[in-house]
């Protein structure tokens, strides 16, 4: 019988390691993958952010139809004034205050109440405060909340929304109407007068 070498044998079964360049290569592929799905990651990451804010707009849509009930149809002030305003007013109306929160937005800014920053995330047409929601000629194409840039106070004109307003979420921005539904928009959208002035 042949003599079989079984050291030789051993060595023959062990796998081979890979060499610095294979190993190269292979980071090399990772990093090239990486770099294409990372775009996808972040664009996937921030449309699940532009829903969230669409979603908190949708849930103040909802106070502000709870709070028109109860005043006789009658939308809050607008403007601030001494302790009298939009914010104060829906207050009571608002399940969480993280429903004023952007979840894109960067500032982290308090407001003199203390309130988190997420009441400055969305800012109500002015022209529409303390006016009774049934005079509205175009309640699903007037807006009544809009996401201003970081840092802006809570009340805009029709004439500052056309300005103050971010482009956050995919070079757009999610409003609120008066009729309650949300839609994501350009800012170029919204300059139309049935948008922001009353008629």
């Amino acid at each position: 019988m042949p003599c079989v070498d079984q050291g030789h044998e051993r060595r023959a079964r062990r796998p081979r390691a890979f060499t610095l360049i294979e190993m190269l290569v292979v980071i090399l592929i990772i990093s090239v993958l990486a770099a294409l799905l990372l775009p996808a990651l972040i664009s996937a990451r921030e449309r699940g952010r532009t829903a969230s804010c669409q979603s908190n707009l949708h849930q103040l849509g909802l106070a502000f139809q709870i709070y028109t009930n109860d005043f006789d149809g009658l939308l809050p002030v607008s403007h601030i004034l001494p302790d009298v305003h939009w914010r104060n007013q829906l207050h009571p109306y608002v399940p969480a205050a993280k429903l004023g929160v952007c979840p894109s937005a960067k500032s982290e800014v308090l407001d003199p109440m203390g309130w988190s920053r997420g009441w400055y995330c969305y800012a109500m047409n002015i022209d529409l405060g303390a006016r009774l929601i049934s005079s509205f000629r175009f309640p699903a194409e007037l807006i009544l909340l809009a996401e201003p840039r970081e840092a802006l106070p809570c009340s805009h004109s029709p004439a500052t929304l056309t300005w103050v307003a971010s482009d956050r979420h995919f070079k757009g921005s999610n409003y609120l109407f008066v009729d309650g539904h949300v839609a994501w928009m350009r800012l170029a959208q919204t300059v139309g007068p049935k948008n922001l002035w009353v008629e």
